[in-house]
């Protein structure tokens, strides 16, 4: 089995929260979900996506031009933007975002950390009261990226909230050059506990990812 095989496995409408450490190059992780064959909607908060796709252009992996965008604060565009919303919109208004995402695509949400720092307890609690309404949703797999040391670092409890209304949680991290990815829970048993590893170059070539 693959990575590719493994992104691919998650079912229509599930809620699939990456975490990531810094040091892991998470922008790998992303390259292999947005050219994993199916059409793609990327929610970027906070000018995260450029700052995938910058890491990314220096590896000659250019995949930012023709992204479809949701703007969620920042200034930075990237892609063909569909539509900006301010931050605090996205956090309380998840049926007019659920409607710009659509049906039947992979909707990957960058930089959901740093919306979360920006919150009270009380606005944290409905952000992750309304991302779990969206669970089941027009057959939509949604990839939340979460730099899971920043967020344990705010002390609001984020991530074990999270960690409850995920879906499935994969981690990604970095072991010397090996970059592993984690299946911790999921919908879906057959890869539920699979640790898949590869490195940058074998992703360059497109070796067994």
């Amino acid at each position: 089995m693959r990575i590719r095989d493994i992104i691919t496995s998650f079912r229509p409408g599930e809620n699939v929260l990456v975490r990531y450490t810094p040091d892991s190059s998470p922008e790998l992780l992303f390259y292999l979900i947005v050219t994993a064959g199916r059409e793609v909607i990327v929610s970027d908060i906070m000018d995260t996506l450029s700052e995938y796709c910058k890491r990314l252009s220096l590896l000659q992996l250019n995949v930012c031009d023709n992204l479809k965008v949701i703007k969620i604060g920042g200034f930075r565009s990237v892609g063909e933007i569909l539509e900006k919303m301010e931050a605090d919109k996205y956090a309380l208004d998840m049926g007019s975002y659920s409607k710009l995402v659509g049906e039947n695509v992979f909707s990957v949400v960058l930089g959901l950390h740093k919306l979360a720092s920006m919150l009270t307890r009380e606005e944290l609690f409905n952000l992750v009261g309304n991302l779990s309404s969206l669970i089941g949703e027009k057959g939509r797999v949604t990839f939340y990226f979460v730099n899971k040391e920043f967020i344990d670092k705010t002390g609001l409890g984020a991530m074990e909230l999270w960690n409850e209304i995920a879906t499935s949680i994969i981690d990604w991290r970095r072991i010397g050059k090996r970059l592993l990815l984690h299946v911790v829970k999921s919908a879906n048993p057959e890869i539920e506990d699979l640790t898949l590893g590869t490195t940058a170059p074998e992703i360059l070539r497109g070796d067994r990812v």
